[in-house]
């Protein structure tokens, strides 16, 4: 195993995350993560019980965004 530093290894994932975005390249950023990674953005809705991912639910819609209004 090759030694990598800090920095590098930064600059490389910001490298690969900005060419899988700019080129439509949903393979190139989703191999940057592990299998199991739950991706939420809800920058401007506080935490909840309801919307806080659970380490043991599988990815998909939360019961929140399924329910209806």
């Amino acid at each position: 195993m090759t030694s990598l530093d800090t920095r590098q290894a930064a600059q490389r994932f910001a490298d690969t995350w900005q060419h899988g975005w700019t080129h439509h390249d949903v393979a190139a950023i989703t191999a940057l993560y592990h299998d199991d990674a739950v991706h939420t953005s809800m920058p401007f809705r506080p935490r909840t019980a309801a919307n806080r991912p659970s380490p043991t639910t599988s990815p998909g819609p939360s019961p929140a965004r399924t329910t209806p209004r």
